[in-house]
């Protein structure tokens, strides 16, 4: 049976204080107050100092003082000066009740049995019991508390223990060669403790400064290719406003010439071509309708139906048989209340994108019920990946190559839907199906 949280956090505890207490039957201990406060202070400092390496773990200087503290004046005392400097950071952390109870156990069970195996095995003895305790204990730990597989967890320690146990080692042998010599010398073990603290933390800013710099590059690009884009918008909706006029002459003038033609194959070549201007006129006409934009939170009654059919026609070939299957389940669609252009600006980004997602079939549906409406958009390709999920939505962050996409249309669609009243999610991603909802409300 699965123990819960609070349980193994219990166990760690009372099972630490059992072995604290049955130490000091076991082993004699020496009570050496300036020393023991000197490596105090140094743990303290360490535990201030302690340093996260991504993919290993956390590198704590302060283990190497408690343990030498175990082995030059008993287990009692490592593990007393490991549980109360570790406590003061956990609580000043604010730290779940059951993480703390969990570290207090650790502390006196691998301290406690690394003082015992010191009397038996020597420095040696005392790091290999402490490292196989503390992995094993934190092994376990990780599993409990962030819910992950015990065989990820345990090589995690593997891991940890080839980068923390080698600090350890040196820590305590300088702690205790330095403590034999003069107590107050072993004050010097703080300037490694700031040399490795520094070093680290200078790596982790020059990481983060040429990341931040990449990602300033790539922004720049983006914003170049979108200045790019909106100025072809605006240069195309200007080219719509001047060919209107000449394409309604032209249908008037095709009408005229019909009526004067006998000829029954040309009144049917008339015919063809007057159809094929009037969608040229169509085209023009919704290009001009959604280049105006009507005033925000207007909330007039919008034809979800209308709206796909026009974000298909400003996805170009992208759909059809040139292209991505799109199917369009939208019979009985209540009419929903927003802005048109805002509306298909959402619908043509989400289209675009499903278009893009490598797969075969693009499908529009929606559900209602309790006056909100839900535009279901949803794609078979790859996939998101789950690490970029909560990401998406971000400003500038795209996946795809500079140039292909800017990285603002989930973040602007999604700012548009809630200016709305509504909202866009994504309800679910994984391989062969990627479902957006854009959500509003009914008319």
């Amino acid at each position: 049976m699965e123990l819960s949280v609070r349980d193994f956090s219990f166990r760690v505890f009372w099972v630490g204080l059992f072995v604290f207490a049955a130490s000091y039957y076991l082993v004699e201990h020496r009570w050496m107050p300036l020393e023991m406060g000197l490596l105090f202070a140094l743990g303290f400092l360490a535990e201030w100092r302690s340093v996260k390496l991504p993919g290993f773990g956390v590198l704590n200087p302060g283990e190497g003082f408690y343990l030498a503290a175990s082995c030059l004046y008993g287990p009692l005392t490592g593990a007393i000066l490991a549980f109360l400097s570790g406590l003061f950071w956990d609580l000043k952390k604010g730290k779940r009740h059951e993480v703390i109870l969990f570290n207090v156990g650790w502390a006196l069970m691998t301290f406690s049995l690394a003082g015992l195996a010191f009397s038996v095995g020597g420095l040696l003895g005392a790091t290999l019991v402490y490292r196989l305790v503390s992995g094993s204990l934190q092994a376990h730990g990780e599993k409990h508390f962030s819910n992950l597989a015990l065989q990820e967890t345990v090589n995690h320690q593997v891991k940890e223990t080839l980068l923390v146990t080698p600090a350890v080692l040196l820590m305590c042998y300088f702690s205790m060669t330095l403590l034999e010599l003069q107590a107050g010398a072993v004050l010097l073990l703080a300037l490694p403790v700031e040399l490795v603290y520094m070093y680290v933390k200078t790596r982790e800013l020059s990481a983060q400064l040429r990341t931040t710099l990449r990602e300033l590059e790539s922004t720049q690009a983006e914003l170049v290719a979108t200045g790019r884009k909106a100025a072809l918008g605006v240069m195309a909706a200007g080219i719509a406003h001047e060919i209107n006029n000449p394409l309604a002459a032209a249908v008037t003038n095709i009408h005229m010439l019909k009526m004067l033609v006998h000829n029954s194959s040309a009144k049917k070549s008339m015919g063809l071509l007057e159809k094929s201007v009037e969608r040229c006129q169509d085209i023009v006409s919704r290009m001009l309708k959604y280049s105006r934009k009507t005033e925000s939170g207007s909330g007039v009654p919008c034809l979800l139906p209308e709206i796909v059919e026009d974000a298909v026609l400003f996805c170009g070939r992208k759909f059809g048989p040139e292209g991505v299957e799109l199917k369009l389940e939208l019979q009985g669609c209540p009419v929903v209340s927003g802005d048109p252009t805002e509306v298909v600006q959402i619908v043509s980004n989400l289209l675009a994108n499903g278009h893009d997602a490598g797969g075969s079939c693009v499908t529009v549906g929606f559900q209602a019920a309790d006056g909100v409406v839900e535009l279901i958009v949803e794609d078979d390709g790859e996939g998101i990946p789950k690490e970029l999920q909560t990401r998406i939505f971000e400003p500038f962050y795209t996946t795809k190559a500079v140039g292909s996409g800017t990285g603002l249309g989930l973040s602007i669609a999604q700012g548009l839907a809630r200016g709305m009243g509504g909202d866009l999610k994504l309800s679910n991603s994984r391989r062969g199906k990627t479902v957006f909802v854009l959500r509003m409300t009914e008319f």
